[in-house]
């Protein structure tokens, strides 16, 4: 007699299609929020420092493009946002948290078009975006939490696959009612 030691395991669920829609969507949700906080790191980090004091005129354009590229994942990031929202108010937990990154990521957001972009950037202007890539950060292990936190949850409700397999009852039939 063999025993399979995975059969009770959530990985071995057959997903159905809708399922896979949902994996495809928090798959574009997360790499969106990730171009968007790669880019703006790069920006930042060696684009600015390469380029800024020693080509403006380059710097402004590249940085443009860059621009271009993070607000455009962030708003794909916000529409995705938008879409898989119902997915995880299963409990109210669930709810908050959701809110919470929510709140992360338009805080994101309103940091992104809130400083321009120059070749000279000022502290100020470095506190806003590294504040905008810790909120991010945060938003993107919120996020991470939250799938592990529904996965627990939903696998937790399940029947182990070993019952789910195991024979039907016989079904005993039923006399018709009696006629008066």
């Amino acid at each position: 007699m063999s025993t399979n030691k995975t059969a009770n395991l959530p990985f071995n669920k057959t997903l159905t299609p809708a399922e896979w829609v949902w994996i495809a969507l928090e798959g574009a949700e997360d790499t969106a929020i990730a171009v968007w906080l790669g880019v703006l790191v790069a920006l930042y980090v060696v684009v600015q420092p390469l380029l800024g004091p020693a080509n403006p005129v380059l710097y402004k354009s590249v940085a443009l493009h860059m621009a271009a590229v993070f607000n455009f994942c962030a708003l794909v990031a916000l529409a995705l946002l938008w879409v898989t929202r119902r997915r995880y108010w299963a409990t109210p937990t669930l709810k908050i948290v959701e809110a919470v990154r929510w709140v992360l990521v338009f805080l994101a957001l309103i940091l992104s078009y809130s400083s321009p972009v120059s070749p000279h950037v000022t502290a100020g202007q470095l506190l806003l975006h590294t504040f905008e890539c810790i909120l991010l950060v945060s938003a993107i292990f919120t996020t991470a939490w939250m799938r592990n936190e529904r996965a627990v949850h939903r696998y937790s409700q399940a029947k182990p696959l070993a019952a789910a397999q195991a024979p039907a009852a016989p079904v005993v039939a039923r006399r018709p009612p009696r006629k008066r």
